[in-house]
């Protein structure tokens, strides 16, 4: 059992929104960190509501 799982926004072969989706799916209780060096409150904003919908903790 993981602690948490860390999921980078900018890794280059990685839609890192689908992959928080696909583990919401699969009832994914480990909590997530999300990294996210992008600037804009546009990308923020995509990043929480994602992990808002799925209901993985963050």
């Amino acid at each position: 059992m993981l602690a948490f799982a860390v999921i980078d926004r900018r890794l280059p072969t990685l839609d890192d929104l689908s992959e928080v989706e696909a583990l919401g799916r699969k009832l994914i209780t480990t909590p997530l960190l999300l990294l996210a060096a992008l600037g804009t409150t546009g990308d923020k904003v995509a990043g929480l509501d994602t992990v808002a919908m799925t209901g993985v903790s963050c």
